[in-house]
């Protein structure tokens, strides 16, 4: 059957005729959310409904208008390590792979976050955290 779909939608047709809509890959956010929302009991409450897999994705939040702190770095030249505000709540966060996105936070700009809530263990110490997934300037 491969052979036949492969007839029948070249990769030459496909690529002409496919709208560049369609090539943006898609993030389903499930709630949007502010950093004084984010405390351990509404942590507590989203590992209840564990265990997360492809039947049961753990949720995905935004956050709109945060402020970069002024401490977020790059980190290992690939990852940043975020610290943003939003009114008097502090956030601290990983984006893997988001280097290329450091100017978004040296404009001095509120942006919109992407993001899943993680528990991050250091020394001893839980804390919650991000782990962001995307990002861009506030509209």
């Amino acid at each position: 059957m491969w052979p036949v779909l492969q007839e029948a939608f070249p990769e030459e047709v496909v690529q002409a005729t496919i709208h560049p809509d369609l090539l943006i890959p898609e993030i389903v956010i499930d709630a949007e959310i502010t950093f004084a929302d984010i405390k351990r009991s509404f942590y507590d409450i989203l590992c209840q409904m564990e265990p997360f897999g492809p039947e049961n994705m753990s949720p995905t939040f935004m956050v709109r208008n945060v402020y970069n702190t002024g401490w977020s770095k790059v980190v290992k030249d690939a990852h940043l390590r975020f610290v943003l505000k939003q009114d008097n709540c502090t956030m601290t966060g990983i984006g893997f792979n988001m280097a290329d996105k450091w100017c978004l936070l040296t404009e001095d700009k509120p942006i919109d976050l992407v993001f899943k809530i993680d528990e991050n263990e250091w020394n001893g110490e839980k804390s919650l955290q991000l782990k962001v997934i995307d990002c861009r300037l506030s509209e």
